[in-house]
């Protein structure tokens, strides 16, 4: 999902992805080794700041506002928005 989010990114805003901030889940080890490789900057959060991890949310639910304006700006059926 992250290489068709980069590309994304790549093709309809014409800019490149250089840094990623995550809160050190375990779905974020995963693909640690693939950004380190890819050229990435992965940024990690301290544990137990909810100040940093409020940060992360709050974008995190600002992208995913702007996505859901836009699914339903182009008309695109509610039943394949989740």
């Amino acid at each position: 999902m992250f290489l068709r989010f980069k590309i994304f990114i790549k093709n309809q805003l014409n800019l490149k992805i250089k840094t990623i901030q995550s809160d050190n889940a375990k779905e974020f080890q995963v693909i640690d080794k693939f950004l380190m490789a890819a050229g990435f900057i992965h940024c990690y959060t301290c544990p137990h700041t909810h100040q940093q991890n409020g940060y992360i949310e709050g974008k995190h639910h600002y992208v995913v506002e702007i996505g859901l304006s836009l699914l339903m700006y182009v008309g695109f059926p509610l039943k394949y928005w989740i």
